[in-house]
């Protein structure tokens, strides 16, 4: 059994999960303070749209009146839907842990 906290990331990281830290766009909160980020785990071999309902769920009253239509950035880059958490995670992030991610629910970018 897993004693530290460290140990704990190890075993999720060896099950095939990625931690995530969501944080929604500055721009799409309607109150103050703003929401408490999400912190969720994303399967590896999965795609990050898995996890948009549960992250719709937790900052649906906070956005603005619209259609969702959820993406997510990493340091200002869009990423790309179709590929896979794990590749986009060992390609992008320097192996922070959890990998923090903004989502956004409007203003889709043509180019994802």
């Amino acid at each position: 059994m897993a004693d530290t906290e460290d140990d704990k990331l190890r075993e999720e990281h060896w099950r095939g999960a990625i931690p995530l830290k969501l944080e929604l766009h500055e721009d799409e909160v309607t109150t103050i303070p703003g929401p408490v980020p999400l912190f969720i785990h994303a399967p590896r071999l999965g795609y990050l749209p898995q996890v948009a309902d549960r992250a719709l769920d937790h900052f649906r009253s906070v956005l603005p009146p619209g259609n969702d239509q959820p993406w997510f950035e990493y340091k200002g880059v869009p990423l790309k839907w179709h590929i896979p958490t794990g590749v986009l995670y060992d390609l992008l992030s320097s192996g922070e842990c959890p990998w923090e991610l903004t989502i956004h629910f409007r203003l889709y970018p043509e180019n994802v």
